[in-house]
């Protein structure tokens, strides 16, 4: 029975209202949690229904109904994991596994704009990289028909999420899947066991095609130990150095193939392989080693072999271009550079003097240059200035309007729209009216003296003329 905390006593009063319990005898608050343990049902209606609210491990709140829902999707998607791992042969445990994840994306809201297929292949791929199975990523994309960028849209996105990374994939478990694919599709239709004539690598008769695929795996898994050994795998996908390691090991048994025939079932492109082989010939550890070698060794038997202490070709070669590029940059700054920040001369005796010509030219050279270009190309030059200037012109020239100073016969005369003879024509007769009215002007109009229109021209005539003299 619970007690107050202050004086002991076991007298409590529960406020249902505030979903509390208080003491009665100090008034302490014991508990203000309103949340209980058991269940219990409410009749509304006609219909029970459950009271209070489901708070789940993960952190999700909902009611029943949510919680009800929630556990459909979940098994709706691990019907769909269990089917995906049915088609692709995957252990039973993957399923679950999945499962577990996916019940993390739903908490963290990852499945909101995604397709629940890809995403339970996506899962199945991030738990098989897990488990070291020998599936590739191609594999899940060609059972959902979509494509492989696609799908690790979602596998980048999941381990962003979770902040989480996938452990390299161990080339050794697609060895006896890809010899399995060559054999199978460039071999087996065209098979002829070997004779004492048709032996010019390996001293070994082979009957059957399982017995072509058995020393296949061994030749193919010895020569990718020792590629593991010298750290040929590094920073690699496993299908270029599988693919090289197979193609050494049919040559070696004298089923030689084409490398675009090994790229095709590797899933990978020729170049690839190409690369991947001349790897391994640069490298001091199969320089002396011999076919006999790699058909006496058993794998189950065979030790592991040292760890040789070189770096991979893919952090040489970025080491060997940062290298080159830091040089380059150098050179240039040596060539560049006449003198120092604080005014105190460089020696550039180290310098290349190409370099040094090219970008540092001497005040007479460059003089000189100027020279022998103006002599050159000084006319052309100059010529193309000015249509550059000409083309910067206005390419129609509006004409003043006609002012009121002008008379209409300049105007037709200076007129180009009119043809020439009909302006000779117009002109004169312009001229003679103008002449005319400038006449009548001046004399005035027609009166008579003794009219009263007569003193009222004078007079105005008097203002005006006094008006023009004034001004």
């Amino acid at each position: 029975m619970n007690a107050c905390s202050c004086c002991g006593s076991t007298d409590l009063v529960t406020n249902v209202a505030q979903a509390s319990v208080m003491c009665r005898t100090c008034g302490n608050v014991v508990s203000e949690s309103g949340i209980v343990n058991e269940l219990q049902f409410y009749e509304d209606r006609g219909a029970v229904s459950l009271a209070g609210q489901f708070f789940s491990t993960d952190g999700a709140v909902g009611g029943y109904t949510t919680s009800s829902s929630r556990s459909r999707t979940i098994e709706q998607f691990r019907r769909q994991l269990q089917e995906m791992a049915t088609t692709l042969n995957l252990p039973s445990h993957y399923p679950e596994r999945a499962k577990a994840m996916y019940q993390a994306c739903l908490s963290q809201k990852f499945t909101r704009g995604r397709k629940n297929r890809v995403l339970a292949a996506a899962l199945l791929y991030i738990v098989g990289r897990r488990e070291n199975s020998s599936h590739l990523l191609i594999d899940y994309a060609d059972m959902l028909g979509v494509s492989v960028y696609d799908l690790s849209r979602y596998i980048v996105g999941y381990l962003r999420l979770t902040k989480d990374q996938l452990p390299p994939q161990d080339p050794q478990l697609f060895v006896a899947r890809f010899v399995y694919s060559i054999v199978e599709t460039h071999i087996k239709p065209t098979f002829t066991p070997t004779t004492n004539q048709m032996r010019p690598f390996a001293s070994v008769a082979i009957h059957s095609v399982d017995q072509l695929c058995e020393l296949a795996i061994r030749v193919a898994r010895n020569v990718l130990k020792r590629c593991i050994a010298c750290n040929l795998h590094v920073g690699r996908l496993p299908s270029g150095i599988v693919g090289a390691c197979i193609y050494i090991a049919l040559k070696a048994l004298n089923y030689g193939l084409g490398i675009h025939q090994i790229s095709h079932c590797v899933f990978c492109s020729s170049v690839t392989v190409e690369r991947r082989l001349q790897e391994i010939e640069e490298h001091e550890v199969f320089s002396f080693l011999t076919i006999e070698q790699l058909l006496e060794e058993d794998v189950a038997s065979a030790v592991e072999y040292p760890v040789v202490q070189c770096l991979p070709p893919s952090v040489r070669f970025t080491r060997l271009r940062e290298q080159l590029s830091a040089e380059r940059m150098a050179r240039l700054q040596r060539a560049t550079a006449t003198t120092s920040t604080v005014g105190l001369p460089i020696d550039l005796s180290l310098a290349d003097h190409v370099d040094i010509d090219q970008y540092v030219a001497p005040e007479p050279v460059r003089k000189a240059n100027c020279r022998l270009f103006d002599a050159e190309y000084g006319p052309e030059y100059e010529l193309l200035l000015r249509r550059y200037e000409e083309e910067q012109q206005p390419r129609r020239i509006r004409r003043s309007r006609v002012g009121s100073s002008e008379t209409a016969a300049a105007a037709i005369a200076e007129s180009r729209a009119l043809p020439a003879a009909m302006r000779d024509a117009l002109v004169p007769l312009l001229e003679d009216a103008e002449e005319e009215a400038d006449t009548r002007a001046i004399q005035g109009p027609a009166i008579d003296e003794g009219s009263h229109l007569h003193d009222e021209y004078i007079d105005d005539l008097g203002d005006e003329l006094l008006y023009t003299d004034v001004w």
